[in-house]
């Protein structure tokens, strides 16, 4: 479904649709922005180039370059130093959101949060079952 919304670089009203996030006059700067950035990168020269010196040398920003490589657009396979930051810790990663030693660091985490409540609840259960029994005397 189509929303109407400011555009995100300008403020400018305009209608989101699937395939863009901004509006038509920005939709074309980035354009022309990635192909700045992709004719760069293409040069022989420029394969090992990592994204902050891509940025440099084009004047295109960072967090639009991420952007080119996270929608696909950027293909960074044959490019082996181009790549953008773990929302996590900050290391270099060419794909999802966070690096592989923090997602095994989550799930560290979370098998512990899972055995620490299967033992709160043994021991809750345990508690249930507990019959005090009181002695009347006579």
């Amino acid at each position: 479904m189509n929303n109407i919304k400011n555009c995100p670089n300008c403020e400018t009203l305009f209608l989101e649709t699937k395939f863009r996030d901004v509006c038509d006059s920005c939709h074309k700067e980035e354009e022309s922005q990635y192909e700045k950035v992709n004719n760069f990168i293409r040069k022989k020269d420029n394969h090992t180039a990592n994204l902050e010196q891509v940025a440099e040398a084009t004047d295109v920003k960072k967090e639009l370059i991420v952007k080119f490589i996270k929608s696909g657009r950027l293909r960074i396979a044959k490019f082996p130093n181009l790549g953008y930051k773990c929302e996590r810790c900050g290391a270099t990663i060419r794909e999802n959101r966070i690096c592989q030693d923090c997602v095994d660091h989550i799930q560290v985490k979370m098998k512990e949060i899972e055995n620490e409540e299967r033992r709160k609840g043994i021991i809750s259960d345990k508690e249930k079952k507990i019959t005090y029994y009181i002695r009347k005397e006579d």
